[in-house]
């Protein structure tokens, strides 16, 4: 007999009786063509299956690992202080414009009637009255016929009999005109000025003090004076 195995597989098997030889008899034959079979049936069953590879994935061509730049945050810039807009009210009684800015009121005004262009922000008022602030406190009063005020430019013109009053001091001023400037606290007047203090009085030409009348200057000229 002969038996052929090829990668743990059974091809062939040969059983072959020469002529001459001892009989075998069937029994013994058989038992011994049984353990053959088992022998290569369990040679076949332990060998190992081989397992298909995984395919590899491609690698990526191109792998961009750097993060997109993100955009600098602009520093701030500084905000400038910024003055709120007039406020007018008109009622029965009359006409009160109000300026203030973040550090407090600049000017309470109230006259009989008012000619407001709120474009250009410069009006007039009739029969003039108001409150003078400095450095958001109140420092002086001041009335007159008439007056301009210039939103933009926060400056007030009265004329026609001013008088300008100090709060915290006895010091009052009459003249023709008189120019308050609310950004730099800032009075000056001219046309026959004349100041009562507890000094005394005095007259000139014109004059240029504070917002308080805390110091003035009196000028035997007007000549420069920007009205």
């Amino acid at each position: 007999m002969a038996v052929h195995v090829a990668d743990g597989q059974l091809f062939h098997i040969t059983i072959v009786k020469k002529v001459g030889m001892r009989s075998i008899s069937d029994s013994g034959f058989r038992l011994f063509l049984l353990a053959i079979c088992c022998t290569l049936v369990l040679l076949n069953g332990c060998a190992k299956p081989r397992r298909a590879r995984p395919t590899p994935k491609p690698a990526p061509l191109f792998v961009d690992n750097n993060s997109k730049p993100q955009p600098k945050d602009e520093p701030q810039q500084a905000e400038e202080p910024v003055l709120e807009g007039p406020k007018l009210e008109i009622t029965q009684s009359g006409v009160t414009l109000r300026w203030a800015e973040k550090s407090g009121s600049q000017m309470t005004a109230s006259a009989r009637s008012a000619d407001f262009n709120e474009i250009t922000q410069v009006g007039s008022l009739i029969d003039f009255s108001a409150s003078l602030y400095e450095n958001g406190k109140l420092a002086a009063s001041i009335s007159a016929s008439k007056a301009m005020v210039d939103t933009a430019k926060r400056a007030v013109t009265a004329t026609g009999g001013v008088t300008l009053k100090s709060i915290e001091r006895d010091t009052v001023v009459k003249a023709a005109w008189i120019k308050w400037d609310a950004k730099t606290n800032k009075v000056t007047g001219n046309g026959g000025v004349k100041i009562t203090s507890a000094a005394g009085t005095a007259e000139a030409a014109a004059f240029v003090a504070d917002t308080s009348l805390k110091n003035y200057t009196l000028l035997s000229s007007g000549k420069g004076l920007e009205k």
